[in-house]
């Protein structure tokens, strides 16, 4: 009995000693549910890396580092001809990262953070995006992202990092015209009559009318923001940077679409006794198109975002 009693007692206190579960129903209602704490973004990969040689062009794509060669090998295995524009968390934790003369790591936008013991730098460049990069059709362009350097030692050298935001996608041509947008038809000529041997010009069909002007074409989409870069520089004296903000550029609004068809041309009905034959001075003729529609607006081009580097513990923005 003083077994059990003693087995009991220990459940109750291991039970005194474990947090609450909360257990919530699927259909509750957020609005009325008690206030939660903001939601910790979930990094969706995160890699430990021994050493990375940043040489030529190279990509972050889908939580690794990869050359261009490697990166379309991806892109073929998956079946996609282009990289996916869905945004991601990486986060990489490198011991060494060297950059040689002249390369670039593109991080595509992505919100990328770099934990770097040791770096070293020989002119290299960290770009968001190739300049000129451009949204498709009608597609907003992309944010440059966020990246998050924090570097615990670098050696004297010089870093470039180009903060960019891809340009907006350029408007859609403006719509084919329909049927409502066709000319009117030309007047008929219902009592036309011989004079000196040809139906004269004033009782010829009139010509059709013109088509009304086109559809305007879409608007531009709106240029992606530079992005965010946040620089942590623990040591490293010799050690010099550059970056630049370069919001991306509003999208061209679409060409205006084509004027309405022009109107088809009046008859002439001969008057003569028993239909006898009588040219036309002149024939009508159909209607011209219409105007092209008005090009569409430009897109709002994208905002320069903070940059933001703390070094020998003093934090600066701009």
């Amino acid at each position: 009995m003083k077994k059990m009693i003693l087995i009991f007692c220990s459940l109750v206190i291991l039970l005194a000693q474990v947090g609450c579960i909360e257990v919530r129903d699927e259909n509750e209602d957020p609005e009325t549910s008690s206030p939660q704490a903001p939601a910790v973004p979930v990094m969706v990969d995160e890699k430990k890396i021994d050493r990375v040689v940043i040489e030529g062009e190279m990509f972050v794509f889908q939580g690794q580092i990869l050359s261009r060669k490697d990166l379309e090998y991806n892109l073929y295995k998956a079946g996609s001809p282009a990289m996916s524009r869905k945004v991601e968390d990486m986060e990489f934790h490198i011991k060494e990262m060297i950059f040689t003369e002249g390369s670039v790591l593109y991080t595509m936008g992505h919100r990328v953070r770099l934990h770097i013991d040791h770096l070293i730098s020989a002119r290299g460049r960290i770009h968001t995006f190739a300049a000129g990069t451009k949204a498709p059709l009608n597609v907003p362009g992309r944010s440059g992202g966020h990246l998050f350097l924090d570097i615990s030692m670098a050696e004297e050298g010089r870093l470039f990092i180009e903060m960019r935001g891809e340009h907006g996608g350029d408007g859609l041509v403006g719509a084919a015209p329909d049927h409502s947008m066709k000319g009117v038809a030309g007047r008929n000529s219902l009592q036309a009559r011989c004079s000196a041997g040809r139906i004269p010009k004033s009782q010829v069909g009139g010509d059709g009318g013109q088509g009304k002007k086109g559809h305007p074409g879409g608007g531009g989409a709106a240029g992606g923001s530079s992005g965010t870069l946040e620089i942590k520089i623990q040591k490293g004296s010799l050690f010099a940077y550059q970056f630049y903000k370069h919001p991306g550029l509003g999208g061209r609004g679409g060409l205006g679409g084509r004027g309405g068809e022009g109107g088809k041309p009046g008859r002439t009905f001969n008057a003569e006794p028993f239909g006898a034959y009588c040219p036309l001075e002149v024939l009508p003729v159909k209607g011209p198109e219409g105007e092209m529609g008005a090009t569409g607006a430009s897109g709002a081009n994208g905002i320069a975002e903070t940059i933001c580097v703390t070094r020998d513990g003093k934090a600066t923005c701009y």
